[in-house]
């Protein structure tokens, strides 16, 4: 009796290899690794015509994948801390001579459809293509970083001189206005200084009051006043209350 591992259907068989592998279970089980395989295998060779580069992210770009022909962990991506090249790790896994040897012998051990074959193995050509377009997005990438760079740099410089003219603006003393720039309009005429001057001199109150002509003259020369009717002594007098003597004897 001939004892098999099978790596596909991840079990002990005890009919051995060559029966085993033909059968419909494992079949099916080898169909659906090599489809799910085969999807990442597509979106690598996406990037041959057209690479992608992108900034390092540590997260995204430190993955790894499952070689099943190889049967170890591959990195996927390429990167050097600052930049990554997308998938650039698988497909140069995927054009090594030892990897190309490896899927000859798991289509042979696993007797798998020989057509899907060519889909698994990166000829040299096809790398070459690859590095070139790798290349053309190195340019690019770098162009566009040089633009973002002079667009954050327009903006701190944007930004720095709002902030100058704004403590500018909060330090500089006010110039303070002199009696030359005052103006007084009156009905939409200029006053001249002269008469607002005598305005302003001449202010409400008694001291201020304009004295007629000869007033003091005419009060010093008038004659007492004489009362002429009859005093009633009854009746005080309205603002002291005192009583008033009456005039008859």
């Amino acid at each position: 009796m001939v004892v098999y591992e099978c790596a596909v259907c991840r079990r002990t068989v005890f009919s051995g290899r060559r029966k085993h592998v033909y059968e419909k279970g494992h079949q099916q089980k080898l169909a659906g690794v090599l489809r799910a395989f085969g999807d990442k295998v597509a979106a690598a060779r996406k990037m041959i015509k057209g690479a992608a580069v992108v900034r390092y992210d540590p997260l995204e770009h430190e993955q790894k994948f499952w070689c099943y022909c190889c049967e170890e962990e591959v990195i996927k991506h390429t990167s050097d801390g600052d930049i990554t090249v997308m998938y650039g790790g698988m497909l140069q896994h995927l054009c090594r001579p030892e990897h190309i040897k490896a899927v000859s012998k798991y289509w042979w051990t696993h007797q798998a459809e020989g057509k899907l074959k060519p889909q698994f193995i990166l000829t040299q050509a096809d790398y070459e293509r690859f590095k070139s377009s790798v290349t053309k997005a190195l340019d690019n990438y770098e162009e566009t970083e040089n633009v973002l760079i002079k667009q954050i740099a327009s903006q701190i410089r944007e930004t720095e001189e709002s902030r100058m003219e704004m403590l500018k603006a909060v330090l500089e003393p006010e110039t303070p206005i002199t009696g030359e720039d005052e103006e007084v309009w009156s009905n939409g005429e200029l006053i001249p200084d002269s008469v607002t001057s005598l305005a302003d001199s001449e202010k409400p109150g008694p001291s201020h009051w304009p004295s007629l002509p000869n007033e003091v003259s005419v009060l010093s020369e008038a004659s007492p006043l004489t009362f002429i009717g009859q005093q009633v002594s009854d009746q005080g007098n309205v603002h002291t209350g005192e009583k008033l003597i009456s005039g008859k004897n």
